[in-house]
């Protein structure tokens, strides 16, 4: 069987996630749309921007929404 190393995206930090922008999987990289259906803050958007990926994120509390636009908007262009 073979095993697969994932990310927890609650459980780690920022740093982690900027530095492995594949997710633990040694499938490699295609292109594609970022997906966060529980976007809460906007974690996930910030390090995808900052990577340059494209990214949807779904969030029910409009309090979180605010916050996630925010920290999106203020993110830098992408690292690469």
């Amino acid at each position: 069987m073979e095993k697969l190393n994932v990310l927890n995206a609650s459980m780690t930090s920022l740093s982690n996630k900027e530095k492995c922008p594949h997710c633990g999987s040694e499938k490699g990289f295609e292109p594609g749309i970022i997906l966060d259906p529980f976007m809460g803050s906007g974690t996930t958007g910030v390090v995808a921007k900052k990577l340059g990926r494209n990214y949807l994120g779904i969030e029910i509390n409009k309090s979180y929404i605010r916050i996630a636009e925010e920290r999106i908007r203020k993110t830098s262009n992408p690292l690469f």
